[in-house]
């Protein structure tokens, strides 16, 4: 079987993100080590963030009571705002 090119692996990896956010808030290093191969980098976790809150997602982060940054999906799930006409 032949390998996805670049752009699938971004596309599937950036749906994994989204699934991680929908079970619970997780931090950098978390997301970094379950999605994609296990070796992504925490700044390529960062532009994935970057590029679905671009795309309307409802992403945020805030910092736990150990003082750790922890990424959220709002409560609507994984379907982007939609901007009225």
């Amino acid at each position: 079987m032949a390998k996805p090119c670049e752009r699938c692996r971004m596309v599937v990896r950036q749906w994994e993100v989204l699934q991680q956010l929908e079970a619970g808030p997780k931090s950098l290093d978390q997301l970094a080590g379950a999605v994609g191969d296990g070796g992504v980098t925490t700044r390529t976790i960062r532009r994935d963030l970057e590029a679905l809150q671009a795309a309307g997602f409802p992403l945020y982060n805030d910092r736990d009571e150990d003082n750790v940054v922890r990424w959220r999906l709002a409560r609507r799930g994984v379907t982007p705002a939609r901007k009225a006409a």
